[in-house]
């Protein structure tokens, strides 16, 4: 999906370039040109948000901003269409109303920006508090919903299957886990009598919810009767959350959890 800044910006020079053209070369009044130029400009993007749909507030703003384009030229064009310059009278009114969308237009890309991309490091230490722990570097963009549903769903069939298999995973670290080294995950796993369960296949994600391209993919070793390892190593400090699919003949069981990464000092 292009970044919303190259949409706008390409969307804005397009208008600019159609208005221009037909406004100078057809000699046609400023405001049927407007109107011209919206139907094409909309008509180009409206199939363009459909196939890749952006989300209701980025498309709003992208109209907006195509709109308050055309109708500022539409005002300096408005000038020449006036045949005595002498009875043109300069009136606030339009400039008010242009303001208050630039205003409001600028306010809605910097909460979009920021939801999507986050906050860099430097406008971080400006506009965020400090931070009260020894973590170094905050995830600021928005990772996203998870519906109801779906949490009420994972929840069910987490329990369905424990009550149903009565097996017991337990899971933690050898080692306290720092960003950038190897540390080993261990899980061990016992049935409803307590016994170890042997020659199971277990394979794990370890990932930031909204950051799923940083997702770290790993697979456990029985090291010991009913015990896995794993070696797995982090890029960045954080709280990653964990989806592990445990695998012991036909039986499957799945477990989600999450653990906090430190950074590396």
């Amino acid at each position: 999906m292009l970044a919303i800044t190259t949409t706008l910006f390409a969307g804005i020079l397009f208008i600019v370039i159609v208005f221009s053209g037909l406004y100078i070369m057809s000699g046609i009044r400023g405001s049927i040109v407007a109107l011209i130029t919206a139907a094409v400009i909309l008509s180009m993007y409206l199939p363009f948000a459909l196939l890749q749909w952006p989300g209701a507030d980025v498309f709003a703003l992208h109209v907006a901003v195509y709109t308050i384009t055309i109708y500022l030229l539409t005002i300096i064009t408005g000038q020449r269409d006036k045949k005595d310059n002498k009875s043109f009278k300069f009136h606030w009114a339009p400039v008010i109303i242009v303001l208050f969308f630039v205003v409001v237009i600028a306010v809605n890309s910097v909460f979009i920006t920021v939801a999507q991309q986050g906050i860099n490091g430097k406008w971080a230490k400006w506009f965020l508090p400090e931070p009260q722990s020894q973590i170094v570097s905050v995830h600021s963009p928005f990772s996203g919903v998870v519906p109801e549903k779906e949490l009420e769903e994972i929840y069910y069939r987490q329990r369905v299957q424990k009550a149903y298999l009565g097996w017991n995973v337990r899971r933690g670290w050898l080692n306290v886990p720092v960003a950038g080294e190897k540390g080993t995950f261990q899980v061990v796993l016992t049935d409803k009598q307590q016994q170890a369960l042997s020659a199971a296949d277990i394979k794990g994600i370890f990932f930031i919810a909204g950051q799923r391209d940083k997702e770290v993919r790993f697979t456990m070793l029985e090291t010991a009767l009913g015990t896995y390892q794993a070696q797995v190593s982090f890029p960045t400090e954080g709280l990653w959350q964990l989806d592990l699919d445990i695998h012991k003949g036909k039986e499957n069981y799945t477990f989600r959890g999450n653990t906090r990464i430190q950074p590396k000092s």
